[in-house]
């Protein structure tokens, strides 16, 4: 079974790669990686698609271990075969310290 992380979900990207990586693969699954902010949102989109095959994870892209407990970031890097890093700042006024983060 093929599983892949990808940030930037639920933005418009991210649910189309992720709808797109599901149809291509019946045993695929997907975790996506959200800010926590953007949860609830993210649970809708996923349900959209395929709840049973993708699972939201809240996370900080701009953090080592993505801001997850240790345990969930062992498990991610154990498992995960693939990242799509989608995630993007838009605003190019924020600080540049924010902007290399992500």
């Amino acid at each position: 079974m093929a599983l892949s992380l990808v940030t930037g979900f639920p933005g418009f990207i991210g649910r189309r790669l992720v709808g797109l990586l599901l149809e291509q693969d019946p045993k695929a699954s997907v975790i996506a990686l959200v800010e926590p902010r953007m949860l609830d949102a993210g649970r809708e989109a996923a349900a959209a698609i395929d709840s049973a095959r993708v699972e939201v994870v809240p996370g900080d892209i701009t953090d080592r271990r993505l801001g997850l407990e240790d345990g969930e970031y062992e498990r991610l890097r154990g498992d995960v075969r693939t990242v799509f890093h989608l995630a993007a700042i838009y605003d190019l006024s924020v600080p540049i310290e924010l902007a290399q983060g992500v």
